[in-house]
């Protein structure tokens, strides 16, 4: 599997984030980093295929203007 910015070399996008609770230190861990990359709507699709051609699985989410790799 690429790293993310490998696989979003040809995709303009703002930054890579890491969120989520495994951020705040003393919290349980979890096996599972959650990353946010922050991009224009507009070349959601190019990263998404980008993503996805690079091993990165989709998981739909129900709401929200998000959409989940892993």
């Amino acid at each position: 599997m690429a790293s993310l910015a490998t696989a979003l070399q040809n995709v303009p996008y703002r930054s890579i984030e890491h969120v989520g609770s495994t951020l705040i230190p003393d919290l349980a861990e979890k096996p599972i980093i959650d990353i946010g990359i922050v991009i224009d709507p507009k070349y959601c699709p190019m990263a998404a295929s980008a993503l996805s051609y690079n091993g990165y699985g989709l998981t739909p989410e129900p709401t929200g203007n998000r959409t989940s790799f892993r």
